[in-house]
């Protein structure tokens, strides 16, 4: 899933082009807001834009873990995160 700061119309075009990832347009911020997720003035732009933080949820969507990097540009690698996902269901199974 990823959240974008796009109008829903914008979000849904995208998501006709990435049918297997979940776009929730959040044009009036209050995802961004209520997390704290918004780099001002970060995107190439000057706009606001995302940082890049990734979540995990359960199926209750209480989120069980997540990364804030301190940078915009730093990334979780998709190793790294099967490790973590591994790891928390390893977690559950105990």
């Amino acid at each position: 899933m990823a959240v974008s700061l796009e109008e829903k119309s914008a979000a849904e075009e995208t998501q006709r082009r990435f049918p297997s990832l979940v776009i929730l347009s959040d044009n009036k911020r209050s995802f961004a807001d209520t997390f704290d997720l918004l780099g001002t003035g970060n995107a190439p732009d000057g706009r606001d834009a995302f940082i890049p933080t990734t979540f995990l949820v359960d199926e209750m969507a209480c989120v069980q873990w997540s990364y804030r990097p301190s940078a915009m540009v730093d990334r979780l690698h998709p190793d790294d995160i099967i490790k973590t996902v591994s790891s928390r269901l390893a977690e559950l199974r105990d």
